[in-house]
């Protein structure tokens, strides 16, 4: 099961998973992604230091959501991955275009 939760701090939008990003999590979590990509005013960090495992769609969101990002001009950033996450982020190379802040 995936909580998600967000917060406004400044001009930066945080959104803090927690759980198992899965195929049955993911319609949710791209649904809130897309709706802070279009309406936040500045950089969206998603903190990821509770997330305990992220199966290939939830990879598809992270990248969807980073090309959104890109697109609309604002910064994207992956906060304190867990081991977990970045073993998946690490082997699909994603760690290398990836903004990753192990401590943010």
């Amino acid at each position: 099961m995936l909580h998600v939760e967000s917060a406004m701090i400044g001009d930066e939008t945080r959104l803090i998973l927690r759980g198992k990003v899965t195929l049955v999590s993911t319609p949710e979590l791209r649904n809130t992604m897309l709706e802070m990509i279009n309406g936040a005013p500045g950089r969206i960090t998603v903190d990821l230091s509770e997330v305990s495992f992220l199966d290939s769609s939830g990879v598809a969101i992270l990248v969807e959501a980073w090309k959104g990002a890109q697109e609309t001009g604002k910064p994207f950033v992956l906060a304190k991955p867990s081991a977990a996450v970045m073993r998946v982020l690490e082997l699909a190379q994603l760690d290398q275009i990836f903004d990753i802040r192990r401590g943010a």
